[in-house]
């Protein structure tokens, strides 16, 4: 095996050459921009097929030649043949299914435990898309990103394809077997120990199953938890009204909106029913040509301010502050101005 040892690299040589050089100079090195003779002779000693592409000069006719057949390979390799795969045919065949040719299902889809009106559409068993329901009161045929992309949830790679235990995979007839250990533990006991974890339960059918394991166990533990809890929400709606009530507003008969930092048509449940009935509002007609307006005071962008007649942008811990000037602008009792 042949080293070939480089010299050190003149700079003071290399800085002198470079003030002479007329026109801009394409280097990849600064041994190639030295154009030292040991670099061409380790070129052509260690790339014996590249060292002439190197040396030669190159115009752009060579440039636009090496395109075109870059191009021209890209192009080959991309007609490629699918790659071999055995299709296994029904062996029973469901019913009113052609393959090919997708099937729709009306069903919902929960955006923070809020029930969305979708069709489903199904190829071959598989859900591929959601669309909003035209006949969904919640929806009307819309539909957000969030619950278009939930459908991804169910193709996503780092979902577990068996049944795990401790990290290794374990049959189902092995969990079946382990909870009903469990349970025997569970009834004797009356559930000590067993904690259960979900989000926010608007299902009747599955709140009806929790209220069943309670009864069966008494010292089960429930837990709930959201990304994006509306704990604040609920609290106000207590101070307010004396109970934790989730708000319902009714935007087809508002005629004027003020937005405090609140994301109705975004962020908020329900709202793709509320931005369709503030901006039926906001299109006059022969017979109500008064149109809606709406004010948004908010700490950060959103899409309920974009189509704000008027925003104002202020600080989150001073919206309190801009709601209590305003409540005593308009001359309510008990509300203190100052912040």
């Amino acid at each position: 095996m042949t080293v070939t040892r480089h010299q050190p690299t003149d700079f003071n040589a290399l800085r002198a050459q470079l003030e002479q050089a007329d026109g801009p100079t394409y280097w990849r090195s600064l041994e190639a921009l030295a154009a030292r003779s040991d670099f061409g002779a380790f070129l052509r000693h260690q790339y014996p097929r590249l060292a002439p592409v190197w040396e030669q000069s190159t115009d752009r006719r060579s440039v636009l030649k090496l395109m075109a057949a870059s191009m021209a390979l890209a192009g080959v390799s991309a007609c490629g043949g699918q790659p071999g795969e055995q299709i296994v045919p029904y062996v029973n065949m469901p019913e009113n299914l052609v393959p090919g040719r997708p099937r729709f299902y009306a069903t919902t889809a929960l955006v923070d435990g809020y029930a969305h009106g979708v069709i489903a559409q199904s190829n071959e068993g598989r859900p591929t898309k959601l669309e909003g329901n035209p006949d969904h009161p919640a929806t009307h045929g819309a539909l957000d990103a969030v619950a278009q992309a939930s459908v991804l949830s169910l193709y996503d790679p780092d979902r577990s394809q068996a049944v795990l235990e401790n990290g290794h995979i374990a049959g189902f007839g092995a969990f079946l077997t382990g909870l009903a250990t469990a349970r025997e533990q569970w009834d004797d006991n009356a559930g000590a120990g067993l904690c259960l974890l979900t989000g926010t339960v608007t299902s009747p059918s599955v709140a009806l199953a929790i209220d069943g394991l309670r009864q069966r166990w008494p010292e089960l533990r429930w837990f709930t938890h959201d990304a994006l809890a509306r704990d604040n929400v609920l609290a106000g709606a207590e101070l307010a009204f004396g109970a934790a009530l989730e708000p319902r507003y009714d935007f087809s008969a508002a005629q004027v909106v003020l937005s405090l930092d609140a994301d109705f048509m975004a962020g908020e449940p329900g709202a793709l029913h509320h931005a369709r009935d503030f901006m039926a509002g906001r299109r006059p007609t022969p017979d109500n040509p008064a149109m809606s307006r709406l004010y948004a005071i908010e700490s950060t962008p959103s899409v309920t301010a974009s189509v704000a007649d008027h925003r104002q942008t202020v600080a989150a811990d001073r919206i309190l502050g801009a709601a209590r000037q305003l409540a005593a602008a308009l001359g309510l009792d008990g509300i203190d101005s100052h912040d």
